[in-house]
């Protein structure tokens, strides 16, 4: 089964597609800068892209 793995820091955020049953990542990891000032409307505008 996959899901979407999202991180998020302070200087960027990441996330790509992982299969859950052998934690293996199914594409290559994306990266987003975290917005500034990055408040919570920002950055779940950009997860959601």
């Amino acid at each position: 089964m996959a899901t979407m793995g999202v991180g998020i820091e302070g200087s960027g955020i990441k996330g790509a597609r992982v299969d859950i049953d052998k934690g293996d990542l199914l594409q290559d990891c994306i990266r987003i800068p975290t917005p500034s000032p990055g408040d919570l409307e920002q950055v779940l505008e950009i997860i959601d892209a």
